[in-house]
């Protein structure tokens, strides 16, 4: 499942405050005592943004940063962690070395506003998706029970009432960098012509920092590829590491599917997709299924669980942050793509029942 969540408070951020000058955080971690501690960033948890030796439980820390980041703050020996984000600006926090996300901040309205929003709103609708999973899966077999069925639905509800907490929340707060950082995962439910407006509302300090740029030229990607266009090649590695690119199967009609193992309606699909697959690829058409998982963990298990026997393949963004979905204009899944023995784009469809009916008809010409 990726994060979703939201919250209604208004909140401005002081913009030409916070990132004019750099930061500096005053803390107190009781028991860290002449231990080493670290500000690690969320996005890369090998990129230590900062770190200083703990002296009588105090420690201070000093930068400056281009743009607010998510950091996982951690003491040297101890699993515990806490995440707050770094602005430039001063604040304080106080925590222990054994609990630290017990962690207390003052003079930073940006984690005030962070940490209502995960108390109170994103926290509630992860705990109903665990909860959700969980009798998912203690649902005997077949997979279409009328049990397991009540519970997806239940699934697609908690989609729709995270999408629109969002989306009322990105509007609440449109001059925090929270909302920034909140619509680059979720302007699908945005909207992208209203992500794009919205980037460009902003004042100047904002809507030129690196995440706005980024997200603005991966928008701007989205939606591009039509019918009769050619197809972006790729490179992509397969479950067991292997590279396969589209070229290579030049020649050959073929059927990409984007899903992902946290998106319910794309593994309700997975049976049709099966009975396509039995169908299709003894006419030549080839089947490639693209994950847009995060966790490669979670997704080789789904592809074992619902047994995806075709080639897959796990979506990776270049240096830019643009993913084979963008090129590819893929703004929600699950979507379908078919694609000719030249590389063109014939057919774009979030429904398989279209998909089955267009191929359909393609084999029934050559008979």
């Amino acid at each position: 499942m990726k994060k979703s969540t939201y919250l209604l408070i208004p909140l401005v951020l002081l913009l030409s405050d916070v990132f004019s000058q750099g930061y500096q955080i005053n803390g107190k971690i009781n028991g860290c005592d002449n231990k080493w501690v670290f500000l690690i960033d969320s996005g890369n948890r090998n990129a230590v943004l900062d770190s200083v030796k703990c002296t009588n439980n105090q420690v201070v820390f000093k930068g400056n940063i281009d743009e607010p980041k998510l950091i996982q703050m951690k003491v040297q020996g101890d699993k515990s962690f806490a995440s707050f984000w770094v602005e430039n600006k001063n604040f304080s926090f106080i925590t222990y070395q054994d609990s630290l996300w017990k962690i207390k901040l003052t003079g930073s309205p940006l984690n005030k506003l962070f940490y209502e929003f995960e108390e109170n709103v994103h926290l509630p609708i992860v705990l109903q998706y665990v909860e959700n999973n969980r009798k998912s899966a203690q649902v005997v077999l077949p997979r279409d029970s009328t049990q397991l069925k009540a519970i997806n639905r239940e699934l697609d509800s908690l989609q729709v009432v995270s999408n629109s907490q969002m989306t009322d929340f990105i509007i609440k707060n449109k001059d925090s960098f929270l909302s920034l950082n909140f619509l680059s995962s979720h302007y699908n439910a945005f909207g992208l012509s209203k992500s794009i407006a919205f980037i460009e509302s902003m004042n100047d300090e904002l809507r030129n920092t690196p995440t706005a740029q980024r997200l603005l030229a991966v928008i701007r990607k989205i939606a591009s590829l039509k019918v009769n266009d050619s197809a972006p090649n790729f490179s992509l590695k397969d479950i067991n590491g292997k590279v396969f690119s589209l070229s290579s199967f030049r020649g050959k009609k073929v059927l990409i599917n984007f899903w992902a193992s946290w998106c319910g309606p794309c593994r309700k699909e997975h049976p049709d997709l099966i009975r396509l697959s039995e169908k299709y690829q003894s006419k030549g058409v080839v089947f490639i299924s693209i994950s847009k998982d995060e966790n490669s963990k979670n997704w080789k298990e789904a592809v074992k669980k619902d047994k995806l026997l075709w080639l897959q393949l796990l979506d990776e963004e270049d240096n830019k942050g643009i993913s084979t979905s963008n090129n590819y204009g893929v703004s929600g899944i699950p979507q379908t793509i078919v694609i000719d023995e030249s590389g063109k784009v014939l057919m774009i469809s979030d429904t398989l029942v279209d998909i089955d009916v267009f191929l359909a008809k393609i084999f029934a010409k050559k008979s």
